[in-house]
Order: C-alpha cells, then structure tokens, then sequence
C-alpha cells in the first residue's frame, strides 16, 4: 500500500494547494535531524491536503525512499514551496526571496555568527519563523527537541567523566563504561546501559577520594527535564545547596559512611543558589530579580561551584543577567584550591556565555576540550591534561536522530498546514487572520523588516557590537602568541587588546617573564586593556623546541619578536602546525627558501612589518603606486631612503650621540654589514670594515646634525619595488647617526675592540689591565707615553687602516681622502670620547671577551635612562621623470617621539606588526607563503591606521 501511494503520489498532488519543502540539512554531516518525519509528512498529505517535497539526502536519519512511501516528492529544487522547513540555519546564499523559512534560526539574541543571514533574509524578503519563538501564553516552548539535548548531553558528560577520572586522576569509575550518545541505537539502550551501572555503584561505591560525587543542574526546561530523568536512574540523593556543603564540611573530617559513598548526589540548582541581592538588608525575590537583574550579583561561586564535581549547565542567559561563573572567580577558587571541578556538559552551548570559561562550541566528531583557567590554554580533542574537561556539542538530540526528530515532529505538526496555506507576501497584522497566534508571534521578519515584536534585535545588535565582552562566533575566538619580552612587545600586546572582536587571548612567550610581566601588566593597564586576555609563558625558544611546537600548535597566529637568526626555525614549525606567522625582521636566505613549503601548507609568514623594514617599504610602494596612475608618469630617475632611531637631541649629549635600546653587540655587529648601492649611474660597493667612513652629512634639515651610512644591498629592492632600472641613476638606503658615532665605531674597529679574543691574550703581562693598555696593546709604540704620543701613535695605525683610494670608485675615494683630511682630529676625538666614557684608566676584566666588555659598558653607560627619550626619523627623496621631461620631486618624512610610557622605536616596530596581525585574522590578506609590505591590501591599509595612530608620514612635493 505504502509503494502504491509513492508511485501515485505525482497525480494526487495536482489536486493539492499548498506546498511545504523540507530542506537538506547541511551545517555538518551529524546533522541528521528532520523537522517532520514520513510519518508526519503522511499525515499533511493525506488529512491536510498538503504537497510535500523533500531534498534528496544520503546522510538524513529517513531515507529518501522513507519519505517517498509516505507520498513526498523528492527533488532538488524547492522554489515550488510556500514554506520550506528545515532545523538548522540556512546557508545565507540558499534563501529564495519571498519564500516562508522556518528553522532556528539563532538571530533572537542578535547572536553575532548569524546577522549577516539576517541581512539576507531582510534583503530577501523572506519570512522567517523560528522555532524557539513558537511559545504559550507563559513563554513555554511548544516546538522543541529539549529533553534529547539533556538525554546525549548527560550521557557523552558521563563519558568524559570516566575517562578524565582514570586517565588524569587515577580513579576506575562505573562511569568508563558509557560512551558518546551517538553510538547508542537507541535512547532505551542508553537506559539500560544506566540501570546496569546503578547496583554496581551502590555495591562498590566511589573511592573514598572522590566524595561526596556532586553533580549540580542548572535550568528548569525540558533540557534539565532530560537530564534529571536519566541522572536519577542511578542510586542517588537529591540535596539542596546547604546540604551541599555539609557533605564536603564531612568530607573534610572524614565523617561518611560507605553506603553514602555509593550514591551521586544531585542537586537541582535555583536562581536563589545562583544570585543574591546586592544589598545586604534585602532577601531574594524570584520576581524582582528577573525584572530587576541588575540588583543582584553572582553567589553560585560561593555556595556551589566549590562543592561541585560535574556541572550540567541548561540555563538560559543573556547579558542583562549575572553570570554563573566568570573566569575571574574561576582563578580566585582555583588558588583556593575550592574548585573541584571535573568536567562541564554546557547544554546550552552559550558561548563565553553564563559560563565565561566556555570559550568554544564542540562538535559531535570532536565533542570535548580541556581548558586551562589560569593560563588560558585549551586542549582540543582531548579529556585528559591541566584544567576542566568541556562538552559543548551545539546539536546533541542529533545524536538520537530519529526519537528527537519524533518528538519534535510531534509537536510541530498542528502549526504546519496554517503556515503553508497562508499568505505571503502579505502585511504582518493581516497574518493574524490565517495564523493561530503562537505562530504570528513567532514571525521575526516579515516584508523586508523585522517584525514589531523583534525590533529591538537592531538594538541589541548595536549594543552587542560595542561590548567587549560580546559573544563572539567561534571562528573570531583566535588565540595569539608573541614570542619575546623585549621593548617592541607592550605596545603590540596593546594594539591587539583593542582587536577582542577577532582575538581571544595573547599569550606572551619569553625568557624571565615572571621578573616582568608586573611592568607589561601596568603598562596595558593605563590604556584600560583587560589583562585577563593575557597569559605570561616562561620560554627559552633556543632550548624548548618541542614546548615552542605545543604552543604554537594552540594558536592561531605566531608574532615572532625573537632575534632574526631564529625565525627559520620558529617558521618550519609554522609550518608543520599550519600556524600563520608574522614578524618585523628582514628576510633571510633561509626564509627564502621556506616559500613553498610555507605555500603549500596553507599559512602565511609575513616579514618586514617593523620600521625599517616595514614602514620604510609600506611607505615607497604607496607613493610609487599613487604616481605611476599618473599620465604624465615616465620613470623613477633617483630614490634615497633614510631611517635612523636615535635619542631626542635633547639626550644625544654622549660620546657616541647614541644610546642603546636593543644589544649593543648586535649594534656593533651591524656596524660591518657590506652596503650595495647605485649613485650617479654607478654601482657602489663598501666594503663592511670600511662601511663608518661612508658617513655624509645630510643637508636637508638644518636643525638635525645627521649623518647618513649606506644600509646593506639597497640594490635588491629595485625588483621588490617594481621599478624599472633602465632610467635610475640613484638608488640608496642608508642609516641615520649623529656626529661621532661612526668616529667612534670605526676606531672600535681599528683598535680590534670588536674582537672575540679573550682580554687576557690580547695584553699579556699584565696583573691588572685597564682600557688604555688594551688600546695601547694594539700600537706598534706609544712613543714617551704622553697623550701625544699615543695620538702620534693610533694616527699612524688609524692612517695605515684606510684603503688606497682608487680612480674606479669616485664615491668611496671621495670619501677616504675626506677621511685622511680629519683623521687627526678624529683621533683626538676619540681619546677625548674614550675618557669621557670612563675607557681610559679603568679597569677591565682580563677573562671577558673584548667585545663582551666593550658592550657591558656601552649598555650600562649608553642606555636609555628613565625620563630619556628617543627619536625615530624617516626621509624618502624621489625623483620623477615626467613625460614632459620635468623632474618631479617628492618628500616623505616621518618624525616620531617617545613618550614616558612608551618609545618611538616600540611603537614605530611595534604598531606596524600589531596591525598586520589584525589584518591576518581578519582573513584580508589573501597570499600564502612568505609575503611582505609590498602586497597592495598591506601599504594601503597598514598606514591609513597609522595614522589613526599618530605615526603620520609628511609629504612634500618640492
């Protein structure tokens, strides 16, 4: 009869005048729930004249063939339908404009995830009706899957439990013995699986550890409905929160009998045990508090959590409302050692919700996490490791499958026909005539608008947006690591504070954290920054590979503020962890060669995002850009690029015009680097022991006394820029100083007071050594000993250092004969330079290295002190060949100060990195592999917040 009524059923409907569809459900492959069963899809046909048709599904609970037997029509395309039925949300592109939907649709609370389907269905003009709105006269629900989200969730709560208590604590369980919901048949055998564990409960007990075993249930709907129906199964005891606590006050005296160590106790949590009144004189008032929440605060942390091992949470919560435990409170119980707990079902599923530490949504295929309180590490797919195991499967009755979607169907069936056979369009207040009133008042949009009982979804929505503490889809929720503790890191850490809308938690990685994560902690502080986001890692990157790896393994970005020569490293593990990665440094060959693989896995490792490199590059691709959409745009003819940070003048007054923010060894170090560059069409090549006599004096602002030294290959960028060589003449980076300090450096040099050598082997004979002999050491005489003598003395080895100058390079001749011309002048500065750093008669350890030594002084006399500031300036000068044959020429500059909070170089290296990182988790910038400021999403973006920022580059067109 069954197939006689499919294979007819095309004929029947052509007498039919309402249709429904019943979509596929197609959020994840559990999803296999149905609105209305072939049961139900029968009865609609054949009592209420309904035509049914069905997508076709491979992974639904019914079969296609099921729900043909029953008269549906099973097809694709469902634009036949007045109302489409389905359970979950509905991708935003599917939505047929002008259609009826129903589902839950989670938009009531203007759930974030969702409002951009919203938008649709307004744009659509689609009328929505949600399940969860389907409600009695007191706001019951009538259309629900309840009871099943309790079943599956208490069950796949048990599981965890067993496993957690044996794998971490050491404790055989009746409770290993339950497993996920969803590989039961039926709900029956999960009963049974229940009752077979209760006598043996009650004959064996717990071990004596683990009383009293509390589990508390929070709500009063059919979730909780469901999980006390199943929990009582066991031998058990229901309690109210005072005897709560006496249990654990008999606990604590060992004053319990075996017979109550063989019973879980169950308490059934009320808002009384949840909240009290803030004032102290007045007493709970059920009523008041849910008109008036605002007049109570959190007390579950008090007089429940402490003495709860399992909590079942099926309450519902919005933000009006206290929460039931914060992270906060969580940590104070945590230190008290008062938190027992052992794992969390949330039913509800509301996350960072009434449970702020429920920092994610689960699945059925990966139902659980671990999640660490105090330090903020969650632990995906595991029971097992430091913290609270966590279930928060956003769809449980879908694995009981085919009961839920009974009960549901059940309940649905009276409201399908009035919906199908009204009319719509049409105005909302006429739908009143057609629809019974439960249903009108579900409607949430109507005619392109939402509905008057709905309106205030938009203001929600608005408040929602500026709310910190915002619920956030779980894909926003991205966790940050920044490997480092230096100078740069506090205002990176600041800047993505601001960013909580795509950034859950930074974790700050580095070496002696615990000396200084009090100073980071007061510096976020003054900007307001909510400091709980932060976690503070003692890391040594060089040594802890294999802990590095299980970071990074937990987070979604990578910031690697470490020394540049441990970037591969830190990039190769990126990569296996398929970890985007984003740093200030220069690209090395070793990066390089990281591309593909960086490419194939999928990520992203971003160099060149400090000053320079970063807002040097960020700044020339913007202006080049700009110019070449001009017409009159012929070629770039010269390009010079300066950086220098550098203290204010104001506290330049030493020996070097220089002070310290970073390792003076690396400063020395970079003070050999050979420089490349083009200069009035010649290729210009200094070698790095020559490299602090190529200082000139910059001309163009009279009030800075700058010196400028060639920076590196400045020839590589001509491709990185994309300019065409065959018209530039000049084509330089160099490195801003003031006066003295390339003196000073290139005589470090000549005097091998750079060298490696041990202090002791390079003078030799001496008890007690003090600068002045390492010097002398170093001279063929020191003549009578007199200061002339020794100036006599280092200017003939100073002379002797210099290179022959030579006809083929004007440029570095130009500039040896400048230095032959002052170099006894320049000697006797550097004496004078020498003892005024107290260099001369103090003494010096004999078993340090000499470079050791030199820059033990230089950071303990040459550093930054308190009330001093620096300075970072920036000048680009281009030259532009118009099709006219003008030259136009055009200036960039950018002048930036410290502050008494924070440096001109952290926030000029720092803001760049954090900004770029911002634009990382926000999915907009699109290339994969190592990527760097020239890509067009990063120069246009990066600067224009900048200068939100306050760092402003100055142009001039000259």
């Amino acid at each position: 009869m069954l197939r006689f009524v499919g294979r007819s059923s095309q004929a029947l409907h052509k007498r039919l005048y309402a249709t429904i569809g019943i979509r596929r459900e197609d959020k994840n492959c559990w999803e296999r729930r149905v609105p209305l069963t072939p049961k139900h899809v029968r009865e609609l046909i054949f009592k209420e004249d309904l035509k049914v048709i069905v997508q076709p599904s491979n992974t639904r609970c019914y079969s296609d063939y099921e729900f043909e037997e029953s008269g549906a029509i099973i097809q694709e395309d469902l634009s036949e339908a007045d109302a489409i039925f389905a359970v979950k949300e509905v991708p935003r592109e599917l939505f047929i404009p002008d259609k009826t939907y129903v589902c839950f649709s989670h938009t009531i609370k203007a759930q974030p995830a969702n409002m951009p389907m919203l938008d649709d269905i307004l744009e659509k003009n689609v009328r929505l009706v949600d399940y969860e709105r389907i409600v009695d006269d007191k706001g019951q629900r009538l259309v629900r899957f309840g009871p099943f989200a309790g079943y599956a969730g208490l069950i796949d709560t048990l599981h965890i439990v067993g496993e957690r208590l044996l794998v971490e604590y050491g404790f055989s369980t009746q409770f290993i013995n339950f497993g996920w919901s969803k590989n039961y048949p039926s709900l029956d055998i999960c009963k049974d699986a229940i009752r077979t564990a209760g006598p043996n409960i009650r004959r064996y007990g717990f071990p004596p550890e683990l009383f009293p075993m509390t589990f508390t249930i929070t709500g009063s709907g059919s979730v909780s409905s469901g999980i006390l129906e199943l929990l009582t199964l066991f031998p058990h005891k229901k309690i109210n929160r005072h005897e709560l606590k006496e249990l654990w006050d008999r606990k604590k005296n060992n004053q319990f009998t075996r017979e109550e160590n063989s019973l879980i106790y169950i308490m059934v949590a009320k808002a009384e045990d949840m909240v009290e009144p803030k004032d102290p004189s007045q007493s709970f008032d059920k009523q008041d508090y849910y008109t008036n929440p605002h007049n109570y605060g959190p007390s579950f942390h008090k007089n429940v959590l402490p003495y709860t091992r399992v909590l079942l949470n099926g309450m519902y919560w919005d933000y009006n409302f206290p929460r039931l435990i914060s992270n906060q409170q969580a940590k104070e119980l945590i230190k008290k050692d008062q938190f027992p707990l052992i794992a969390v079902g949330d039913i509800s599923c509301d996350i960072k919700g009434s449970i702020e530490f429920l920092v994610k949504s689960t699945s059925i295929s990966d139902p659980t996490y671990v999640y660490d309180i105090m330090s903020g590490q969650r632990h995906d797919n595991v029971v097992h490791g430091d913290g609270v195991a966590m279930l928060a499967v956003d769809h449980l009755p879908a694995e009981f499958p085919r009961s839920s979607s009974t009960y549901f169907g059940d309940a649905l069936l009276p409201f399908v026909a009035p919906l199908a056979k009204s009319k719509y369009p049409s105005k909302y207040q006429d739908m009143m005539d057609e629809l019974p009133p439960q249903l009108h008042k579900s409607i949430i949009t109507a005619n392109g608008k939402l509905t008057p009982p709905y309106k205030y979804i938009d203001t929600l929505r608005n408040q929602n947006e500026k709310q910190l503490e915002l619920e956030r889809p779980t894909h926003a929720e991205r966790r940050v690591m920044i490997l480092g503790s230096g100078y740069v890191v506090p205002p990176v850490v600041e800047y993505l504070l601001r960013n909580t809308d795509v950034i859950n938690k930074v974790t700050i990685a580095g070496i002696n954290m615990k000396s200084i994560k009090q100073s980071f902690v007061e510096y976020l502080d003054t900007f307001n920054r909510d400091t709980s986001k932060c976690d503070f890692v003692e890391l040594d990157v060089t040594n802890e590979t294999e802990y590095l790896q299980r970071l990074i393994r937990q987070h979604d970005l990578v910031i690697s503020l470490v020394p540049a020569p441990l970037h591969p490293m830190i990039a190769k593990l990126c990569i296996k962890e398929s970890t985007d990665m984003v740093t200030a440094s220069y690209v090395s060959e070793e990066m390089k060669q990281l591309h593909r693989e960086a490419e194939q896995a999928g990520i992203m490792i971003l160099n060149e995002m400090g000053l320079d490199p970063g807002i040097d590059h960020l700044t020339v691709m913007n202006i080049l850009s700009r110019e070449r959409l001009d017409s009159n745009f012929d070629s770039l003819v010269s390009f010079k690029s300066y950086c220098g940070a550098l203290p204010s003048p104001d506290h330049s007054n030493n020996a070097l015009g220089y002070k310290f923010s970073w390792s003076p060894k690396g400063v020395l170090r970079a003070a050999g680097n050979d420089a490349l560059f083009l200069y009035d069409s010649n290729k210009v090549q200094i070698p790095g022991k020559y490299l602090m006599m190529a200082n000139k004096k910059l001309s163009q602002y009279p009030g800075f006394a700058f010196e400028m030294i060639p920076n590196r290959d400045s020839l590589k960028y001509i491709d990185y820029y994309g300019i065409d060589s065959s018209h530039l003449k000049t084509f330089m980076r160099g490195t801003l100083r003031f006066p003295q300090f390339c003196l000073m450096f290139r005589m470090f040099a000549v005097l091998e007071l750079t060298s490696e050598e041990l202090i002791g082997d390079m003078v030799k004979d001496h008890k007690e050594v003090a600068w002045k002999d390492l010097i002398l050491a170093q001279l063929p005489s020191a003549g009578d000993g007199s200061e002339q003598g020794v100036v006599e003395n280092l200017l003939q080895v100073y002379m002797d250092s210099l290179p022959e100058p030579s006809g083929d390079d004007g440029y570095l001749s130009s500039l040896v004969n400048q230095a032959r011309e002052s170099a006894e002048q320049d000697v006797s500065t550097f004496i004078r330079c020498m003892k005024d750093m107290g260099l001369w008669e103090e003494k010096v350890d004999k078993n340090l290295k000499v470079i050791d030594a030199l820059c033990a002084v230089l950071e303990d006399r040459l550093s930054y002190g308190p009330r001093e500031k620096d300075m970072i300036f920036m000048l680009h000068e281009f030259e532009i060949k118009q099709r006219s044959g003008h030259i136009r020429k055009i200036t960039a500059s950018l002048c930036v100060y410290g502050n008494d909070l924070t440096s001109a170089t952290s926030l000029t290296v720092g803001l760049p990195v954090a900004i770029a990182s911002v634009m990382t988790l926000r999915g907009q910038i699109k290339n994969k592999g190592l990527v760097g400021p020239n890509e067009k999403v990063l120069y246009e973006n990066v600067l224009k917040e900048l200068e939100k920022e306050g760092v402003v580059i100055v142009e001039q067109v000259l």
